[in-house]
């Protein structure tokens, strides 16, 4: 007897680089430090309802392997899913910044913490 396993859609996954994402916040700060005027105060408030970078490249590349594939994307249902890996070499050199950040705000915090228990 043999199992039938296929599935008629898929699903489709993508990691981006997380500069590319650093970058995707950064243009995003800067429109709209840039141009308040075009904006209105509810989206400047909320990134949810501005497209992430993610989203974009499926809607641009998944109907292209819905036809490699032979079959129908589903945004997030499928149990056929299609992971997609975008690396980029300097990533790392690149997020250097994030691990002082990180720093600078653990010891913000420690201090914080510190003047409350003291005070």
């Amino acid at each position: 007897m043999k199992a039938d396993y296929d599935s008629p859609s898929f699903s489709c996954m993508v990691s981006l680089p997380v500069s590319l994402m650093m970058r995707e916040q950064a243009a995003w700060f800067h429109l709209t430090a840039k141009f308040p005027q075009l904006l209105s105060p509810e989206i400047k408030a909320s990134a949810e309802q501005i497209t992430n970078l993610k989203d974009v490249w499926k809607f641009a590349f998944t109907e292209t392997m819905a036809l490699k594939l032979g079959k129908q994307f589903e945004f997030n249902s499928s149990p056929f899913q299609v992971t997609v890996n975008v690396c980029y070499k300097d990533d790392e050199s690149e997020c250097v910044c994030l691990s002082v950040l990180s720093s600078f705000f653990i010891i913000t915090m420690l201090q914080s913490f510190l003047i409350c228990i003291l005070f």
